[in-house]
């Protein structure tokens, strides 16, 4: 699938679909009405499931979209789409389309032909401005692109086939992660990993520029943004509104994983120091999980996993709303660790407050070599905002304490935490575990704003010794207490909401199902919002056909429910319809 803005307040979307015989290409433009909260969809219902964009013989893959503002001398919403196409039945080529507001094409219906060579053209990207479009792929191991007017007599601008952005006459050179972007002057940035410096063994980072005459800036083949030892990947380009543009890739020159930024002026070379500027840490290791928790007053902490040392240790920095403005504001913000534990695994933050950080993780007790050297403590680490100090002990505080440890011993994959804080700074700290391995169900503990623990253990909020259950979320109610959202996995997936006062109770009515039809159902995400809660899922209720391991292999649908903050279900008893066709629906965020 691919989205994007596309003028007006709307946004369009391309997406693959094999509703048909052979893949396909199909679209959708969305507007949004803020005064009454809809959205509404202009090329087709829901029900007939987007426009045909080309549905050719053969195959259409690998189909994106952008907004060509300003382009053909229409400012009302033209998009461009790009596609990879088989009607030839032998070699894959590249054609493109210009889309009015209403979802008409410009050209015929079967789409633009960019190239037409015998070898393989694949994977195009698309960016567009007022002067055009830009489409760029691969052929074998390099790549190429072109230019596309808005004119039936004659659209293509550059070679017959498109034009080389970067060409190695070798096949022991590859260009990939190609990705484009207009430079606001009538122009265009390509930007590419290359692999052509043999010696250091390892992918560098080359740019070439397209200026509104069709001329490149750059050698052949491009310029070098980067070229030092280790792996420099996955760059982007924008333009920086002056013709210019930053550059950011994911460098491995310390080890792994830290970024780095370099920017070009209009036409010109590099403006910050040789080989990029430094963005983030995380050198010899490997980044993982990156979140973020608003903090208020226009702050918010990201946080994430770091594996510099071998084992999960997690960083994280503040940032404010002002948060680059200027380069040294964004560069020099600094990253913390969040706890000195050597082992810290599935990380959670939550403000307590606007001057203290509650922070929740899992210790695996093998790494950090503490008894009983199994199993996983449940921790957490109070630090003070914005500074991010450590307050008490720097390696954290075991939750569920217990000479037994009988709260330490979860499977690896069960591990599951959520944390809701109440007006009093308090958290209710959630996990699911197996209490002996008794069957998993969700427990809580209630953490005071000085890191207090409250309750001398854990309460167990689901007790059914029938079935496991994971939490999923959690959020504050209006008792002071915390609403959760939780998973009964038995031989379907049933879904709760369910509600605790500020001392644990179960309050009256809870727990609920969130949808009372009788099918698979997986939750996919729960929004925290303003009026109450937003939980979205994958159901199976359309489903007649299944895989060996029972899993829904075609007709599964996407269903919504809303709860207000007291647990009321505001939506259908059988959940609120988002996507329902006749095609696999999943994945949704």
């Amino acid at each position: 699938i691919s989205l994007e803005t596309a003028g007006n307040g709307d946004a369009a979307m391309v997406w693959v679909d094999d509703r048909n015989p052979s893949l396909d290409i199909y679209g959708q433009r969305i507007s949004a009405d803020h005064t009454n909260n809809t959205i509404s969809t202009l090329w087709s219902t829901v029900e007939e499931g987007g426009r045909v964009i080309c549905d050719e013989e053969g195959e259409q893959n690998s189909a994106k979209i952008t907004y060509a503002v300003g382009c053909c001398g229409d400012d009302m919403g033209i998009t461009a789409v790009t596609w990879e196409d088989q009607r030839s039945g032998t070699d894959w080529d590249v054609y493109m389309q210009y889309l009015y507001l209403n979802g008409d094409p410009y050209f015929d219906s079967s789409g633009l032909l960019l190239t037409g060579s015998e070898n393989d053209d694949k994977n195009p990207r698309v960016k567009a401005d007022n002067s055009g479009a830009y489409v760029v792929w691969y052929q074998n191991n390099d790549i190429y692109g072109q230019k596309i007017i808005f004119s039936q007599d004659d659209p293509i601008q550059w070679a017959d086939n498109g034009r080389a952005i970067s060409f190695e006459d070798t096949n022991q050179v590859t260009q990939s992660q190609v990705r484009l972007s207009t430079d606001g002057q009538g122009g265009a940035y390509f930007i590419f990993e290359d692999s052509r410096d043999d010696d250091l063994n390892n992918k560098d980072i080359y740019i070439q520029h397209v200026d509104p005459n069709n001329e490149f800036t750059y050698n052949d083949g491009g310029k070098a943004v980067v070229s030092v030892l280790g792996d420099q990947e996955m760059p982007i380009v924008r333009n920086d509104g002056d013709g210019g543009a930053f550059v950011v890739w994911y460098d491995k020159r310390e080890g792994s994983g830290s970024l780095y930024v370099q920017h070009l002026g209009y036409m010109s070379d590099i403006t910050f120091e040789e080989n990029g500027k430094f963005i983030l840490y995380g050198k010899e290791g490997d980044t993982e999980e990156m979140q973020s928790e608003y903090l208020g007053s226009g702050q918010s902490i990201v946080y994430f996993e770091d594996w510099e040392p071998g084992y999960a240790s997690t960083k994280g920095k503040v940032i404010s709303s002002g948060y680059g403005d200027s380069y040294d504001g964004a560069f020099n913000a600094g990253v913390k660790i969040l706890s000195e534990n050597i082992s810290q695994n599935l990380p959670k933050a939550k403000a307590l407050g606007s001057d203290k950080l509650f922070y929740g993780f899992y210790q695996n007790n093998w790494d950090a070599q503490v008894d009983p050297f199994e199993g996983y403590n449940q921790m957490f680490q109070l630090l003070d905002l914005p500074d991010l100090n450590l307050i008490g002990d720097s390696n954290g505080t075991w939750l569920f304490q217990s000479d037994n440890y009988q709260y330490s011993f979860i499977a690896d994959n069960q591990l599951a935490m959520e944390l809701s804080s109440n007006d009093e700074g308090g958290v209710f700290y959630f996990t699911s575990l197996s209490e002996f391995f008794a069957g998993i169900d969700v427990y809580v503990h209630k953490v005071g704003s000085d890191g207090s623990i409250v309750w001398d253990t854990p309460i167990n909020v689901t007790n059914n010794m029938l079935y496991d259950n994971r939490i999923i979320k959690a959020v504050p109610n209006s008792d002071g207490g915390s609403i959760f959202v939780y998973t009964e996995q038995a031989t379907s997936s049933v879904n709760y909401i369910s509600s605790i006062d500020q001392d644990g109770n179960i309050i009256d009515g809870f727990p609920k199902r969130i949808c009372d039809i009788d099918s698979f159902q997986i939750i996919s995400d729960v929004i925290n919002t303003e009026n109450g809660i937003f939980i979205v899922w994958t159901d199976d209720r359309n489903v007649y056909e299944y895989d060996d391991e029972g899993y829904a292999i075609s007709d599964s649908d996407i269903y919504g429910q809303f709860f207000d903050h007291g647990g009321n279900r505001l939506g259908p008893d059988e959940g609120i319809v988002l996507v329902a066709n006749t095609d696999k629906q999943d994945g949704t965020r």
